[in-house]
């Protein structure tokens, strides 16, 4: 038997810290993860590129504010929260559930404060920066398949943010631009994996109640 969750997500970068962090080489990364938003939206066709990538940034900071850090989400005490999915915090997720064709009673929200936020900001946020960022999130996840200019791109921006990260990392690091987002399903009767709109979706499977 499993039971419906959420996680939070929605970062391009791996860690809340890259976005927030005050350190030299975290605001490096953060300058080159602008310029990356900017490319990619320009390659897909947007306007005031440079403005645009400002304010995906400006958004995804205020995600990764109402994240959870890594200490909180040792806590499974924490981090398992049922809910009936009629009350469940920060969305309409009857209304989202129904759309993604899941059919529960119950879900587990694994950070519900990140939720809530979620949810104001779903209202209070522009709707052009939301067009941006689903613009650039798209672009960045089928960047390897959408030609030679993308895959440049992607493969540049990623090599930069690596350097970086491996300035202070002994051994190197992973790709940058590679964190899952809020889709995660578990259970043998959902391992295709994640979704292709990753970073959009906020419903898992996850343990047996």
């Amino acid at each position: 038997m499993y039971v419906a969750g959420a996680d939070q997500g929605g970062l391009t970068m791996p860690d809340r810290e890259y976005c927030l962090a005050a350190e030299a080489r975290f605001a490096m990364i953060r300058d080159g993860f602008r310029g990356y938003v900017g490319q990619l939206l320009k390659l897909a066709g947007a306007d005031n590129r440079e403005a645009l990538a400002t304010r995906v940034l400006a958004l995804e900071t205020r995600l990764a504010q109402a994240q959870w850090t890594k200490v909180q989400l040792r806590d499974p005490i924490a981090v398992y929260n049922k809910f009936a999915a009629a009350k469940a915090p920060g969305l309409d997720w009857l209304r989202y559930l129904d759309a993604a064709g899941v059919r529960t009673a119950e879900l587990v929200v694994g950070q519900p404060s990140f939720f809530t936020t979620l949810g104001s900001a779903l209202t209070q946020v522009p709707l052009e920066d939301w067009k941006a960022y689903l613009k650039f999130s798209t672009a960045d996840e089928y960047a390897p398949n959408l030609g030679a200019q993308f895959v440049d791109a992607n493969f540049a921006s990623t090599t930069a943010c690596r350097a970086n990260r491996s300035s202070s990392h002994a051994g190197g690091a992973p790709s940058c631009w590679s964190t899952p987002g809020w889709v995660r399903r578990w259970g043998s009767d959902m391992s295709s994996g994640t979704s292709p709109a990753r970073r959009s979706a906020a419903w898992t499977l996850s343990s047996p109640t």
